[in-house]
């Protein structure tokens, strides 16, 4: 751990401020700023440093109180700031708690007169501005130009929608009294503030800023193609401001880490290419300025540069995302030149005229230079499409793993193989390869809908079956294995699609995922007949691209017509959350629904509620589910992928034809997906009709407690102090765990996250006759709600001061043996605490004390946890 004198006021705050600063430690009193707001509270914790103990955690907390309010200090224009006043009254009424936890000092008087100190200085701030209205020639100055007056109006409207809440009805009316009088002056109005304004990247964690250089309208154009956008493999947009200087707030990205795989990471990236083509975009000039990479070492697009193809003109359509593909091309051939050349003398014609030299690089395979070659080629229609780029990009990748972690001297090992074909077990199925081909041959005719793609697929496999069982060659059992593997693969997926029930528009939107998916089955079976000498390809059900193609092609005009016509798919629905259902999975599909003009009152309703599409959904037919993992309170957990990415499914089994249940489905979900913190579990999107569910990152290194197993105290600490940044994260922005304990906090590449927020909900909401013993939590819930009391902020301190227990102690917060009534007779009437595990010093027991407060107003907040947490990390 640093030393103390490191970690002190001095060189974590005087080191960033001037002398003159009220933030400086040279000031022994109160140092008044023109504003006066927040005066009181600094010098206090200035004070703090030069008497308390714990040197390191306040000088911890005051940088992070700087920082929050530095960019309000040095503002300059006094009408700017006060369109902030909403969001720095959040923080310095924020900070007076905090402080008061790190100083262990929570005491309800003690915060009360911080309190009325800090709204003393709001009155005097108040009359400056007063005076200020009172002087119209200054008034005159600070409104500015037109771009600074529009964008002072803009954020004092978004300051007052967003912060209403904290503000008193004084500043609000003084806030409005100037916000009108600057409209009468200059004429200008504010209309509806956009859902993703945003003016700070501090509200959400790994967030930068890039600026729009070519303004305000580049800003709009830019955020209304990208804010749509929904995928692993483009760069998250979380918000933009387009007045002032423009700006965009995405999530961290960079041209490349160091240490991606060279094709793993142009394979992302592809991913993300692939994807806005499908959503009817391409760039205006793409470059390798426009691929990047995420902290989790893949490759994404930008989001930038984007502009939207008239989808009424195919032909148009096509040619800008052929030029997508050559550019693409071009720019990968040069980043794997920059990781594979010795002196990129392959890039001095290159640069010069922008096409690919005419002889293959010697660290090119021959595949991946044809690739470079056909996605590079001179005539559009030449050229390979995304779908094959991704499929081509996906072999590529898994040869290059294989060859950097493969062995290198060859194996002695004599090959195994297969006596009897007809009798080989697939493991995971324990059933023969007749049997499956047999159930998949059924399957087919049963899913009437897709034969047309899934019929042809089945027809090769049984092809190459034959030729195998006929052979008088010996089938090795890597051959073998391998074409089970990718027929098993194969019936999952059918036998899925069979299992579920599915309306005709599901069935329309689900068209193109299906085809999709069997384009990469039918490339596995080109790679076995390949790579297999006596397998033949001459059959014609080997041709299968002008069959595909003919199908492909089919699909995406019967979807066009869909959406031109959305009523006629909707005849046969009669349920009226499969014609909501539907409404949203058109409007996915499509921009927007035709104008269509709807005589029938009820279908009208229906509409309505599916009028604006959420951006955070994920239909049913991209997600792949895999292995059931467990069943939970509030549904069923699974395994999954969506967009090749790993995924964790939780289906919900609250009744959706109640009108409650669907707005509190639709509500946690909107909660969730505003929130984005390295501590939080990600969520990466949802569906609100039909089967409701979430789809959220996997943790793949299970729950904390059991992470810890074999690694425990350092490894305790730190990952309990990262969990309590994402509790910080959440309760300052308004929310409330409410079911804290120790398997829900998980552990995702070395990093303890949250999960289950908000979904003790839906739990009690398809469970109304549990008590809360049945939600399995009387070890870690606080005496109030033990009492009966719902959750709250400081029952969540209570019960992550269980959760630390049992991460330290490696075992549950009164033991395994206790009952549960003992555990509330202890806790409720007793008022006593679990007995302190030896693991812990007299400091750690004594923050665990503090936390477990029977009266829940003197427990520390969950910031002054996170700075006093850091102590021991």
């Amino acid at each position: 751990m640093a030393s103390s004198n490191w970690r002190s006021w001095s060189n974590l705050v005087d080191s960033k401020v001037n002398v003159s600063s009220r933030w400086h430690s040279s000031h022994e009193e109160l140092a008044p700023t023109p504003d006066r707001i927040g005066d009181f509270l600094v010098a206090r914790l200035r004070r703090a440093t030069r008497s308390a103990h714990d040197q390191e955690t306040i000088g911890e907390w005051g940088r992070d109180l700087h920082d929050q309010l530095v960019e309000y200090e040095e503002e300059s224009r006094l009408l700017v700031k006060l369109a902030h006043s909403g969001r720095v009254v959040q923080v310095l009424t924020r900070g007076v708690k905090t402080t008061l936890g790190v100083l262990n000092e929570v005491d309800t008087a003690v915060e009360a007169k911080w309190i009325q100190e800090l709204h003393r200085e709001r009155r005097e701030r108040e009359e400056l501005y007063r005076r200020l209205l009172r002087n119209g020639g200054q008034l005159s100055l600070e409104m500015g130009d037109d771009n600074q007056q529009l964008e002072v109006l803009t954020l004092m409207k978004h300051g007052i929608d967003k912060f209403m809440h904290v503000l008193t009805d004084r500043e609000l009316d003084l806030i409005s009294e100037v916000y009108d009088t600057v409209t009468r002056r200059v004429g200008i109005v504010v209309g509806e503030i956009p859902s993703w304004f945003a003016t700070s990247e501090r509200q959400w964690s790994g967030a930068v800023t890039s600026v729009i250089d070519e303004g305000e309208e580049a800003c709009l154009r830019q955020v209304g193609v990208w804010a749509k956008l929904h995928h692993p493999h483009v760069r998250k947009l979380y918000g933009a401001c387009h007045v002032g200087t423009a700006s965009v707030i995405h999530e961290l990205s960079v041209s490349r880490y160091h240490g991606i795989p060279p094709w793993w990471y142009m394979f992302g990236c592809a991913l993300g290419l692939k994807y806005v083509h499908e959503r009817g975009l391409a760039h205006r000039h793409l470059t390798i300025e426009n691929l990047h990479s995420a902290y989790e070492f893949k490759g994404i697009l930008s989001g930038l540069g984007l502009i939207r193809t008239k989808s009424s003109e195919s032909e148009l359509r096509n040619f800008a995302a052929a030029s997508d593909v050559q550019a693409f091309g071009l720019a990968m051939f040069k980043y794997l030149v920059d990781c594979f050349s010795a002196n990129n003398s392959e890039l001095d014609d290159f640069h010069h005229d922008q096409r690919l030299p005419r002889c293959r690089p010697n660290f090119f395979s021959e595949e991946q230079w044809s690739l470079l070659v056909r996605m590079c080629a001179d005539d559009p229609a030449d050229r390979m499409s995304m779908i094959e780029v991704v499929h081509k990009l996906e072999s590529i990748q898994k040869e290059s793993h294989d060859d950097i972690w493969g062995d290198d001297v060859e194996s002695k090992v004599e090959p195994e193989f297969v006596d009897e074909l007809d009798s080989y077990m697939i493991p995971a199925a324990n059933a023969t390869i007749t049997d499956i081909l047999q159930d998949t041959n059924d399957l087919c005719d049963e899913i009437e809908d897709f034969i047309g793609v899934n019929r042809p697929v089945y027809d090769r496999l049984l092809d190459v079956y034959t030729q195998l069982s006929v052979s008088t060659h010996p089938l090795p059992v890597a051959l073998v294995e391998d074409f089970s593997s990718i027929l098993w693969r194969f019936f999952l997926r059918l036998e899925e699609r069979s299992q579920g029930e599915y309306n005709s528009v599901a069935t329309l939107c689900a068209a193109n995922t299906v085809a999709n998916r069997n384009y990469s089955v039918h490339h596995d079976i080109d790679r076995i007949i390949l790579s297999t000498p006596f397998l033949q390809s001459s059959p014609a059900v080997h041709c299968w691209q002008p069959t595909w193609e003919q199908t492909y092609q089919w699909q995406q005009e019967a979807l066009r017509s869909g959406l031109k016509n959305p009523l006629e798919l909707l005849d046969n629905l009669e349920n009226e959350n499969d014609i909501a259902e539907a409404f949203s999975l058109l409007q996915f599909e499509g921009e927007s629904l035709p104008g269509v003009y709807i005589k029938d009152d009820k279908l009208l309703k229906l509409v309505a509620r599916a009028a604006n599409v959420p951006r955070w959904l994920i239909p049913p037919h991209q997600i792949e589910l895999g292995r059931h993992l467990a069943d939970g309170s509030f549904g069923a957990v699974y395994l999954g992928k969506w967009f090749n990415t790993d995924v964790v499914v939780k289906q919900v089994l609250t009744n959706q034809a109640n009108r409650k249940n669907r707005e509190q489905f639709f509500h946690e979900v909107n909660l969730w997906a505003s929130l984005n913190h390295d501590n939080l579990i990600k969520l990466y999107g949802a569906c609100h009709e039909g089967q409701p569910y979430f789809v959220c990152e996997q943790a793949n290194q299970g729950t904390l407690i059991k992470y810890l197993e074999g690694r425990r105290h350092f490894a305790a600490w730190r990952s309990i102090w990262e969990a309590a940044k994402g509790l910080q994260y959440l309760h300052e922005r308004g929310i409330i765990h409410g079911d804290l304990k120790g398997n829900n906090i998980l552990v995702c590449d070395a990093t303890a996250k949250l999960a289950d927020f908000g979904l003790s909900v839906f739990a009690r909401s398809s469970n109304p006759d549990d008590d809360a013993g049945a939600l399995g939590a009387f070890r870690w819930k606080a005496p109030e709600c033990l009492a009966g009391a719902g959750p709250t902020f400081e029952s969540d301190i209570y019960s992550f001061a269980m959760c630390i227990i049992e991460a330290v102690s490696g075992d549950f917060p009164w033991g395994k043996s206790m009952s549960d009534s003992v555990v509330k007779l202890n806790v409720l009437e007793k008022k006593i605490l679990p007995p302190r595990p030896r693991d812990f010093n007299d400091n750690q027991w004594d923050l665990i004390t503090r936390m477990c407060s029977y009266y829940p107003e003197r427990r520390p907040n969950a910031a002054a946890l996170v700075h006093i947490l850091w102590k021991f990390a």
